[in-house]
């Protein structure tokens, strides 16, 4: 209990020697902590929203060097010819492609006219013919 006590009254000091209401001195100095006081000091700077710069490294100008010392590199493949290879389509001439055009155009319509004309008919409707 008394170890809680006393870690409790270490917080409550360090709290009090940033927030300026215990003077610092050989004493209340000996009890901070370091990595308690680098925290408290951090929370400090965000809650006065002091503006923390973040450490800029600047690689380019090592790059741009390393860049000019490297030696130039052209590996030239040769092209290597491709087997031609025999395609599945059929070339029609040029009389035959417009007529399979209207051949498959036709068979399709023939279809459509058909079908239309099946689904119209309504067994259970009678027809009158007059």
């Amino acid at each position: 209990m008394a170890q809680a006590e006393n870690k409790v009254a270490e917080e409550l000091t360090t709290s009090e020697i940033f927030d300026g209401e215990l003077p610092l001195n050989a004493g209340s100095e000996a009890r901070l902590d370091e990595q308690k006081f680098a925290r408290y000091a951090l929370i400090g700077d965000v809650m006065r929203s002091d503006k923390q710069e973040a450490p800029c490294i600047d690689i380019t100008k090592s790059f741009a060097i390393a860049l000019e010392n490297e030696a130039a590199h052209s590996v030239s493949v040769p092209q290597q010819e491709t087997p031609a290879t025999k395609s599945n389509v059929v070339e029609l001439s040029a009389w035959r492609k417009p007529f399979a055009q209207v051949a498959i155009a036709a068979s399709v319509s023939l279809f459509a006219i058909l079908g239309v004309n099946t689904m119209s008919s309504d067994p259970a409707q009678p027809v009158n013919d007059t």
